[in-house]
Parts: C-alpha cells; structure tokens; sequence
C-alpha cells in the first residue's frame, strides 16, 4: 500500500509490532520517507481530536 496525504490509517504506539493501538488517523504530511523498511514518519490527525496534528510513525504493514 503506498500511503499518501489524506488517507485514513491505524495508528500504534509500537508500530513495528503493530501494538498498542492509538487510533485512526488521516495523513497530513510525511516529513521522513519509507526508505524500504516499511516506516516512515508523518503529521497525523486523530479523527476524534481534528485541529490537532501530532508526529507519528506509520508501519505500512498494519496501516490498514
């Protein structure tokens, strides 16, 4: 899955495991790409926090 700006994710606070789950949230903006790890840094904004934008890493194998 490529993730791009706008898309809604899963958000964990162990993203490499994908546990501890935080929430879904849409992509704002990727500030460190994905450099064939499968992670990479973005703003994110939780869907039951909107107008708050917090830095997250994303793990592409349990986004979705």
């Amino acid at each position: 899955m490529k993730l791009e700006p706008g898309m809604i994710v899963k958000i964990f606070q162990k993203p490499v495991e994908g546990r501890r789950f935080e929430g879904n949230a849409k992509l704002v903006e990727q500030t460190h790409p994905d450099e064939g790890d499968g992670l990479s840094l973005w703003w994110v904004e939780f869907q039951d926090e909107l107008g708050h934008e917090y830095l997250r890493t994303i793990n592409t194998a349990n986004a979705e």
